[in-house]
């Protein structure tokens, strides 16, 4: 549970961050910034599991990890990101991947 609590907490913060970064970078550097986001939240998972790889944890880490980049675009106002927008969901699956390889 609280793997998942703190996950829910950095999704949230990570994808405010990127929000923030894809409005004033002006959509440069959105699949580098969204793969952070994706190792970042599944870095946050790893912690509050204190270690365990379980697959419960796992998959917790990358739905969270896509939900962090889907906060931002939400933010931005984008509801169905096109081209590189959809690219930045994989970018997150590969960070959180890095964490849970």
């Amino acid at each position: 549970m609280k793997a998942v609590a703190v996950g829910v907490a950095a999704a949230v913060g990570l994808g405010l961050v990127l929000s923030l970064f894809i409005r004033v970078s002006g959509g440069w550097f959105t699949l580098i910034a969204s793969g952070f986001v994706g190792y970042g939240v599944a870095r946050a998972v790893h912690w509050g599991a204190e270690g365990n790889r379980a697959g419960p944890f796992r998959g917790a880490a990358f739905g969270l990890a896509v939900g962090g980049v889907e906060v931002a675009w939400l933010l931005l106002g984008v509801l169905f990101p096109g081209g590189l927008g959809l690219l930045s969901y994989a970018a997150a699956a590969y960070g959180a991947w890095i964490v849970y390889r």
